[in-house]
């Protein structure tokens, strides 16, 4: 299941992302250098603290939450984090104190937008991040159906 081990790597990936974002509207921000070079694109160099401490263990709702989920990993080796963890619903409905699944409730994912760096080359093969929006599951919750009324 969640490793918390990849908590860290998440987390400082969302933060360069921001720094990056900053650099645009705000100027350069401590611990980022911005090169220009005629004719180029601005770059940014950004230091890594790899001293991040381990973030305490955190309860997991998936199992006892009325809308239960699971988590599947998506990989890619040109992303960074290169593995982060999407949930899914295990029920279209949700369950009772019973547990058992009624469809007076759905199911229903939510969703939440990261940032991630992706690795891109260039003309001439160099390599270099940019930044990138990602939308992922992160848990599933229980909503009344949605019924129109004409």
């Amino acid at each position: 299941m969640h490793s918390t081990s990849n908590t860290p790597v998440f987390m400082v990936a969302c933060l360069l992302g921001v720094c990056v974002v900053l650099m645009g509207a705000h100027g350069t921000p401590h611990g980022v250098a911005l090169s220009k070079h005629a004719g180029k694109k601005p770059h940014a160099y950004l230091l890594l603290n790899h001293s991040i401490p381990e973030t305490p263990h955190i309860r997991s709702y998936s199992n006892s939450s009325l809308s239960p989920w699971a988590y599947n990993i998506s990989h890619e080796d040109d992303r960074f984090p290169a593995d982060i963890f999407n949930a899914y619903c295990l029920h279209t409905g949700c369950l009772t104190i019973k547990g058992e699944e009624t469809q007076d409730l759905l199911s229903t994912p939510i969703k939440r937008q990261i940032l991630v760096l992706r690795k891109k080359a260039d003309r001439k093969g160099e390599n270099y991040f940019m930044l990138d929006y990602m939308t992922i599951t992160v848990g599933c919750t229980c909503v009344r159906p949605h019924v129109q009324q004409h």
